[in-house]
C-alpha cells in the first residue's frame, strides 16, 4: 500500500495540472479542493522540489507549477522524489516451505514488479483516471 506522502504528492500534481496555466497554484488552493492539509502539503513540495519534479515562485501569485510534461513523469520518479517505502503483503500459506533465500527471492520480485509497474505510470494517466470519474453523462 502506497504511503500518505505519495498519495498526497499524486493528489497535489493532479490539482496543480487541473490548473495548468501561466500561474502558480499556492497550497492554500491545492489544500482548499482536495483536503488535504497545508503543512503537510507544503512538506510533499519541498520533497518534490528538491527532486526537480515541481519548481515554486513567491510573491502574491506565488505557488507551484509542475516541471515537465504529466505526460513525462512516471509515479515511479514521484515515489522516488518523496522516499516513502510500499508495503507489499503477501500472504503464504505454508510458509515453512520457504528457505530464507526463498522468501528473499519473492520480496525483491514484488518490489521489481512494483517499480516496473510504477514506472509505467505516468502522471497524465492518474489525470486520466480521476476526469473519467468525475465524468457525467447525458442521455
Amino acid at each position: 500500500m502506497a504511503g500518505s506522502k505519495l498519495q498526497y504528492a499524486i493528489q497535489a500534481l493532479i490539482e496543480v495540472e487541473k490548473h495548468s496555466t501561466d500561474e502558480s497554484v499556492n497550497t492554500n488552493e491545492i489544500a482548499d479542493a482536495t483536503g488535504l492539509s497545508k503543512r503537510y502539503l507544503e512538506q510533499v513540495f519541498g520533497l518534490l522540489k528538491r527532486a526537480g519534479i515541481v519548481r515554486s515562485s513567491r510573491g502574491k501569485y506565488g505557488g507551484y507549477k509542475i516541471e515537465r510534461s504529466p505526460d513525462n513523469l512516471s509515479i515511479e520518479r514521484i515515489w522516488h522524489a518523496v522516499g516513502e517505502d510500499i508495503a507489499i503483503s503477501v500472504s503464504r500459506p505454508e510458509r515453512e516451505a520457504f528457505s530464507s533465500e526463498a522468501e528473499f527471492e519473492i520480496q525483491k520480485g514484488l518490489y521489481d514488479a512494483v517499480v516496473r509497474y510504477l514506472g509505467s505510470l505516468t502522471l497524465r494517466d492518474m489525470i486520466e483516471i480521476e476526469n473519467s470519474e468525475n465524468e457525467m453523462f447525458y442521455i
